[in-house]
């Protein structure tokens, strides 16, 4: 499997919404050395592979694998023949003016399956709520034939717009059975080639997503698949470095788990919610987010207001009691039990790992199987947990409703998929009540949740902590004993752990994992 990621998306688009989805589309009309229109795809098409590209805010992504046996002596010159041809769609790519209609039916024909997935539109209406001065205010990722325009006008546009696909805003991931050297020797200098046209990572710095206008606000969004969903969330400063602690992680813990007497547990008693979930976002211009996700019954619909005093109050549980580090480690030690004893799908694995590249701030023994996610979550930070709790105000949220049923105050059009919707400030009812929730004393509020003990059965085996070591950034232990024929270097390295030199190539011994920026 071959990741190549270009640190540019939809952010980039200029003065035409849409173009940088239209250039991952005409990118793959082929290249000087490979002119045959769709040559690459035949190639993949060869070997039983697949191929996909996807256009993201900050991103774009393209990948492909190609099934090959490690024993199969063609292996590495099938892997090499079908890398050319991706590759020199990079270095010179070829924008032929025939083969633009075919893309731009294509573009199409996603733009009209997006018009019908509720996910889709409800991100179209948040971007047209933010901030005009926000880099997503405006933004139209997919595009459209109507909003791209005239074919003839449009590809000089694209031309100019592949300055992004730069060497120097490039991410390269190889996973293969193949040994590393081999990769390294036989793709290296290809990759070498893609012209560094001195772009850099754009960064917006510091800009507000949402004005104060905008916070303390009902949404109200008409589903087009008959879906009944509560969306809560929470707006306040941060960068995606400050989460690399259990500031975030452990909030989200607290307000997602199902012990008896927890939030979740609470309110499936009262049968207003059929699931519910958490995360913690990280936007572009130093913001945050956390977001709880409720898929609502029916008389959860009716009684929204009741689940949102519900969340603070268990918000103010959180906060009487303070940080938790006994919550935090058994948390961290369940992520660590699943990440020892699961398999990471390969696709996942590089995807994951050409995206964490962008992040410096992240050390590059933990660039593998999802462990950036373990050791954000073990770092027991009690004032950063403090500060992220005190953002969790009634000021700072925002609601929006997904639903049928409120049909009546989706007064409003939005633009591209003409998703009906409406927007009004909270009822100051509404909002006392939720302030009065989240100062409660604990002697007011609902009884502690009975969390669930450590499981004193399952013990910390030798593999846990030869997978885990390396990713607190200490040392790995050799093992106590060697297998027969094993030489010292062999015993010293832990299994899967990702190790770097200094010339940048990272790669996992032993798991064919190789990437270079």
């Amino acid at each position: 499997m071959v990741v190549m990621n270009v640190a540019s998306g939809s952010l980039n688009d200029s003065d035409v919404p849409g173009i940088g989805h239209a250039l991952e589309h005409f990118l793959l009309m082929g290249s000087t050395k490979y002119p045959c229109r769709d040559e690459f795809g035949e190639h993949v098409s060869k070997h039983s592979g697949l191929r996909i590209g996807t256009t993201k805010a900050d991103n774009t992504q393209f990948w492909f694998n190609i099934n090959t046996d490690a024993a199969d002596p063609e292996a590495g010159a099938k892997l090499e023949e079908v890398l050319n041809v991706f590759l020199y769609m990079f270095i010179d790519p070829t924008f032929e003016a025939d083969s633009v209609e075919r893309k731009m039916k294509a573009i199409e024909s996603e733009f009209e399956h997006q018009v019908r997935v509720d996910r889709g539109r409800l991100a179209q209406v948040s971007r047209s709520l933010s901030n005009p001065e926000h880099p997503m205010a405006g933004e139209f990722p997919f595009g459209n034939r109507k909003l791209l325009g005239d074919p003839a006008e449009l590809l000089p546009k694209v031309i100019e717009h592949k300055k992004h696909y730069s060497a120097s805003l490039i991410q390269c991931v190889v996973l293969s059975l193949l040994p590393i050297p081999e990769l390294q020797g036989r793709f290296a200098a290809a990759l070498a080639t893609i012209p560094n046209r001195g772009v850099h990572r754009k960064v917006w710095g510091t800009i507000l997503r949402f004005l104060e206008k905008d916070l303390g606000t009902e949404t109200f969004v008409e589903s087009v698949e008959n879906h009944d969903y509560l969306y809560i969330s929470f707006y306040f400063p941060g960068n995606k470095d400050d989460g690399y602690s259990a500031q975030g992680g452990h909030a989200v813990d607290l307000l997602t788990q199902k012990a008896e007497g927890s939030l979740y547990d609470v309110l499936c008693r009262q049968q207003l919610v059929h699931s519910l979930s958490a995360n913690m976002s990280y936007k572009y211009t130093g913001y945050r987010t956390l977001m709880i996700t409720a898929r609502l019954t029916k008389a959860g619909l009716s009684k929204y207001t009741d689940m949102v005093q519900g969340v603070y109050c268990m918000i103010a549980r959180m906060k009487a009691q303070g940080p938790q580090q006994q919550q935090v480690d058994e948390q961290t030690r369940l992520r660590h039990i699943d990440f020892c004893t699961s398999q990471t799908p390969d696709m996942s694995l590089a995807i994951n790992m050409a995206e964490d590249m962008l992040y410096t701030y992240l050390c590059p023994e933990n660039l593998v199987y999802h462990s950036n996610e373990i050791l954000a979550a073990s770092r027991f930070n009690a004032d950063e947990i403090v500060r992220t709790l005190d953002q969790l105000q009634p000021q700072n949220m925002r609601l929006v409703l997904l639903s049928t049923k409120f049909s009546k105050l989706a007064t409003k059009e939005e633009k591209w998929y003409r998703t009906r919707w409406g927007t009004r400030k909270m009822p100051s009812d509404n909002m006392a009540k939720y302030a009065a929730a989240v100062a409660l004393p604990c002697s007011q509020l609902p009884p502690e949740p009975r969390l669930l003990l450590p499981n004193q059965f399952i013990t910390k085996h030798d593999f846990e902590a030869e997978l885990l070591v390396p990713q607190q950034g200490r040392p790995a232990q050799a093992q106590a004993t060697a297998l027969a024929g094993e030489d010292e270097e062999e015993k010293q390295r832990p299994p899967r752990a990702l190790w770097t030199d200094k010339t940048d190539i990272w790669f996992a011994p032993g798991e064919g994992l190789w990437a270079e920026p």
